[in-house]
């Protein structure tokens, strides 16, 4: 007979099938996810799965969806075993704790090489999954896209989590807004829209058996590829150098525009421009979820993801006059530490 802790949740006779002996149950640390993760063992046979409860039904489909699609163009996507809809749970092949981010600080300053390869690899992976996704993804989703409108929601959450509530900025708000609505046009205008993760960062990327898996791609849209690449080399989990980060964006772009159907005008500006909207949109979260919601990891990329704000504004060609003045009496005001 199996025995488990039934204060965490009661689990499907289906899934009961898969275990053999009593289950040890173990909660995951799951971030600034709502969703919860759970570790299932096996006491028996030490076999052990992932159980992920939702609290919405339609992110559940979503997943289910994605995952499916994602599966008939790349091998690296975690298995789905059991779907129990009535409770909003899914029972997941588990992969185990081990991310890029594990490996990145493990490995960077004793085996650099390593580290460029595991990159070189994701990167691989990622154009793979841009390209050949998009299609069938836009065809399920269609109202799933990133334009514009997305692209002002997260400079308003920036705007509202980090300048307001953060550092108290004052700020003339018609140039703030004039400033932001010229990066989402410019950005919003690219052609080609591509299947986008829209979180592709070191702790949504595991390592098993050797092998790359991309996890937590539940809010997935079709937009723009610098998205990903952006959060993935200019991720501040990582804190990256600047020479890492170069030559993986020059390897990115030297592989992605092999592909004689996507020709991009400006792809150096949209690149840049993406980082800035990428690292405002995460400032804005670390600030939610470490000042608001009082989650203590959160809290300790606050001020670095700030600090590459200000330095990508102050430094680019590209950025507005207004952001380039804010930014410079935010960083003289000693409201913002950038890094020398």
């Amino acid at each position: 007979m199996i025995h488990y802790d039934t204060s965490y949740f009661l689990l499907n006779n289906e899934i009961l099938n898969f275990f053999q002996g009593n289950i040890e149950i173990h909660p995951i640390y799951t971030g600034g996810s709502a969703r919860k993760y759970f570790r299932l063992i096996d006491e028996i046979t030490k076999q052990s799965f992932i159980y992920c409860v939702y609290t919405d039904l339609t992110e559940l489909e979503r997943f289910i969806h994605i995952t499916n699609l994602l599966k008939k163009n790349i091998n690296n996507i975690q298995s789905i075993l059991f779907c129990d809809y009535q409770n909003k749970a899914i029972l997941l092949q588990d992969l185990g704790n081990f991310s890029v981010f594990d490996f990145y600080h493990q490995n960077i300053k004793t085996n650099r090489a390593a580290v460029f390869t595991l990159y070189q690899n994701i990167i691989d992976l990622l154009i793979k999954m841009q390209t050949a996704c998009s299609d069938e993804f836009k065809n399920i989703y269609p109202q799933r896209i990133f334009d514009k409108s997305v692209y002002l929601w997260e400079t308003d959450y920036f705007k509202n989590m980090v300048l307001d509530k953060y550092l108290n900025a004052q700020y003339n708000n018609n140039f703030l807004l004039k400033a932001f609505q010229q990066i989402a046009d410019f950005l919003a205008e690219q052609k080609y829209d591509f299947f986008l993760h829209r979180d592709f960062q070191s702790q949504n990327i595991l390592i098993f058996n050797n092998d790359i898996y991309f996890i937590d791609y539940q809010t997935a849209y079709c937009g723009s590829n610098f998205y990903d690449v952006a959060s993935l080399l200019f991720d501040p989990y990582i804190n990256a150098d600047i020479d890492f980060q170069k030559t993986l964006y020059e390897y990115y772009k030297k592989k992605f525009s092999k592909n004689a159907k996507y020709k991009i005008n400006d792809f150096d500006k949209r690149y840049e421009l993406t980082i800035l909207q990428r690292l405002m949109q995460a400032n804005a979260a670390y600030v939610k979820l470490g000042i608001i919601e009082n989650k203590p990891f959160f809290k300790n990329y606050i001020n670095s993801a700030l600090s590459k704000i200000a330095e990508l504004i102050l430094n680019s060609k590209y950025i507005d006059d207004y952001l380039k003045h804010l930014f410079q009496n935010l960083k003289k005001d000693g409201k913002i530490l950038c890094a020398e």
